[in-house]
């Protein structure tokens, strides 16, 4: 099953897989079950994430809920476990992406950043202005009332680009051309009835219909933040 398709079937059924644990406490085909504010919370097991710089060419948004003022991020790559280098999210302060030649001190120095109170744009242009490999990096940021900015480095591997709309945010590297983020955020706008997360993967499924990451898919996440610290949904799928 398509990664992003099983991140969706997750979000509608609120079900973790079905498969009893082993021993370790494991389901059997590598997911794990954890409680997390009391909901489900499933990875795929994975190494130790990656220290420093790891590439990671994906397409992905950030939101905020208009009736509820929740954030989340929801990314796509063929990359190996998204989830634990490209979503940042602090409740009430903000969310980053980093993404193409992945820099992970994006995601704390921007929402240190978001917390002091810096604007957006100030916000990448610190991030970057002492960077020297600021050229291969893509990041996006939002604050807590919706406001955005992006940074897409001339080095960052076609097509790449991002795109910002009414508390929404998208940002993509080595993907199938600029249709995928233009459907990412005509479905984002056009579902604004669904519930949030549902929202925001539909909206990524209309990206990947329109190629997506052009490698293919192989990872994908969701990370949502509401009033408290931590996070009411954070959900990660890959595949071998």
């Amino acid at each position: 099953m398509p990664v992003l398709r099983y991140l969706s079937f997750m979000v509608a059924s609120s079900r973790v897989p079905s498969n009893p644990p082993n021993k370790s406490g494991t389901a059997e085909g590598g997911f794990e079950t954890r409680p997390y504010n009391n909901r489900s919370r499933v990875t795929k097991l994975a190494p130790p994430a990656t220290q420093g710089l790891s590439r990671a060419m994906t397409w992905s948004i950030i939101a905020r809920d208009e009736r509820t003022g929740r954030l989340g991020i929801a990314v796509a790559t063929r990359f190996f476990a998204v989830g634990a280098l490209v979503p940042h999210i602090v409740s009430g302060v903000g969310a980053v992406a980093t993404q193409a030649l992945v820099n992970l001190l994006y995601g704390t120095d921007g929402l240190h950043l978001l917390r002091a109170g810096a604007p957006v744009d100030e916000v990448i242009a610190r991030l970057v202005a002492n960077d020297a490999g600021r050229d291969h990096r893509q990041v996006h940021v939002m604050d807590a009332s919706g406001h955005s900015a992006a940074h897409t480095g001339p080095a960052c591997v076609g097509w790449c680009g991002h795109r910002a709309g009414g508390n929404f945010s998208l940002a993509g590297n080595m993907l199938a051309g600029p249709r995928v983020l233009e459907d990412t955020a005509a479905a984002y706008v056009a579902n604004n009835s669904l519930p949030f997360a549902r929202r925001l993967i539909s909206a990524m499924r209309a990206g990947e219909a329109a190629g997506g990451d052009k490698r293919g898919k192989q990872s994908a996440a969701l990370l949502i933040h509401g009033e408290e610290e931590w996070a009411e949904l954070d959900l990660r799928v890959w595949k071998p």
